[in-house]
């Protein structure tokens, strides 16, 4: 039977968690605690699928994002949904259907939320020009005083938002995480490197992948620094086969975590320079995330750190990386992170969970060239 056909059967079953995801409430507020590990088990695989000869665009020519469609404020537009059947099976099978249900003038957004039973597909539309409802449809409860256009999404990983009218996000990203941790016993040591891998999971489920957008996993040591990911392999556009390193590296983590000083240098030196040299000139896109608590063996060093980041911007110019940093712990800035850190993120930070945070650097990724460079490159403290 066509989707279009189906009544409110099994509406019912899912309408605790359909209330609960797509009610008016702060984006991310309903997306509870959950263990590093089942994060990125959780984590829905990518599809490719071909396009089918409609009148409709691509489900995937612009950007996506983690979550139902929001504005620039995190708020949940409105929207219509229905489910998946035989004959609407793929993402673009669902955007197609909305587009022929409503209009190809009406819908803004489109979301994939295969995390209901059964799985479901969303459009979204501009407050005050939401169409009638169709038999086989529910209507969505947006959030109160949202506004078009498509800026984001609310953070929950069983559905994915398609902003298919914005221009294609540009960016080059290596995630350095760092693995060691000066804590009295092992065990401490290796929950803080835990942390940091659900921190590098959830900004790798943020993040709209395709061709254009590629992602290098770097692991930081006491004494070295190796390349769990290749930017430029396969698994660095596939963000099912980043969660599946992640998990790897946090799984495999012993003693050796409790260490004295991670060996940061190379992020401006080599790791820095190879990023560059694989960037055009002319849209400079490169981004170097440092996960850590960032604390130094020998604290008073950050001033080292100072000329090896001034070094870099003078060496690259234009296509040096923004360094973005995510503090694992809530306390202060170190001098570390204030010197070498253009950005510093952190859960909690104006009252937002870890998946809305990392939202925000996707976003920070995301954003127009022209509206980066207008971020000031660099701490420098005297």
């Amino acid at each position: 039977m066509n989707a279009l056909a189906h009544g409110q059967q099994s509406k019912e079953e899912g309408s605790a968690r359909r209330e609960a995801a797509k009610g008016p409430w702060p984006a991310g507020q309903f997306k509870g605690k959950v263990k590093v590990l089942a994060v990125v088990m959780a984590a829905f695989a990518g599809r490719i699928v071909e396009s089918q000869v409609v009148t409709t665009p691509r489900y995937d020519a612009g950007v996506s994002y983690a979550g139902l469609c929001t504005d620039s404020e995190g708020r949940v537009l409105p929207h219509l949904y229905s489910e998946l059947s035989a004959e609407i099976v793929t993402e673009q099978d669902g955007l197609d259907s909305c587009v022929l249900t409503y209009g190809a003038d009406k819908v803004i957004g489109f979301s994939f939320d295969d995390g209901f039973e059964p799985p479901e597909y969303s459009c979204f539309f501009a407050p005050g020009d939401v169409p009638e409802v169709q038999p086989g449809w529910g209507e969505g409860r947006p959030s109160e005083g949202a506004q078009a256009p498509v800026a984001g999404g609310n953070g929950d990983t069983a559905s994915r938002c398609y902003d298919f009218l914005a221009e294609g996000c540009k960016a080059r990203v290596i995630t350095a995480v760092d693995r060691t941790y000066a804590r009295r016993y092992p065990r401490p040591a290796m929950r803080a490197a835990l942390q940091a891998y659900g921190a590098a999971a959830e900004f790798v489920q943020a993040l709209p992948f395709d061709e254009s957008v590629r992602l290098g996993l770097l692991d930081l040591d006491r004494t070295s620094v190796w390349q769990r990911v290749d930017i430029d392999s396969t698994a660095g556009h596939d963000q099912s086969l980043l969660l599946e390193s992640i998990f790897v590296a946090g799984a495999t983590l012993s003693a050796g975590s409790r260490a004295y000083g991670t060996k940061f240098p190379p992020i401006f030196e080599e790791v820095a320079d190879a990023l560059a040299d694989g960037s055009s000139s002319t849209d400079p896109s490169n981004f170097i995330i440092i996960v850590s608590d960032g604390r130094l063996l020998k604290p008073d060093h950050w001033r080292n750190y100072v000329e090896l980041k001034q070094n870099m911007l003078d060496r690259l110019g234009p296509r040096a990386p923004k360094i973005l940093c995510y503090r694992i712990e809530r306390a202060t800035n170190t001098k570390f992170f204030d010197a070498v850190c253009d950005e510093t993120f952190y859960e909690g930070m104006d009252g937002k969970s870890l998946a809305d945070v990392a939202i925000d650097v996707s976003s920070r990724i995301c954003e127009p060239v022209d509206d980066r460079r207008a971020v000031t490159s660099g701490a420098i403290l005297p």
